[in-house]
Parts: C-alpha cells; structure tokens; sequence
C-alpha cells in the first residue's frame, strides 16, 4: 500500500480537522448560504463587502441573472404618464 493513499479514517479526520478550524476559527463569520433555494452549499464570502449570494456563478449565480433578464425583457414597457 502507498503511503500517499489515505485511509478512510485519515481522510475523515482531515476534513473534520478542517471544518473545526473553519468554523471555530475567525472567518466562520464569513460563512454563507447560497441565495438559491434549490442549493444546498454553504461558502466563505470573501468578496469586496462581503456582498456575495451565490455558492458560484456557474452553479447557481448565472441561472438567477438569466431568469431576472427573461424576466425583464418579457415585462412589456410601461406606458407613458399622460
């Protein structure tokens, strides 16, 4: 057996040993749920004022910019106030 292959315990105990640093540690106040109902994921935003909504634009993000787009272009213009 390698010693570069992971036993299924080593491998647990890493990802736990990430995720206590993670959420004890001082970014856990940067953890996020995506805007997306149907989603499950849950990131660390990191953007400029932490403004972020989506787990990733190619996931979840570019489908609501889409569907607001569709949505805006099928809205007929509003009539001019006489």
């Amino acid at each position: 057996m390698s010693s570069c292959a992971a036993i299924p315990q080593e491998a647990l105990s890493t990802v736990a040993r990430g995720a206590v640093e993670l959420l004890g540690g001082a970014e856990s106040r940067l953890l996020k749920e995506c805007d997306n109902p149907e989603c499950t994921r849950v990131y660390v935003d990191r953007s400029r004022g932490a403004r972020r909504q989506w787990c990733g634009m190619e996931s979840c993000g570019n489908r609501f910019k889409a569907a607001a787009y569709r949505a805006r272009k099928r809205k007929p213009p509003a009539l001019a106030a006489r």
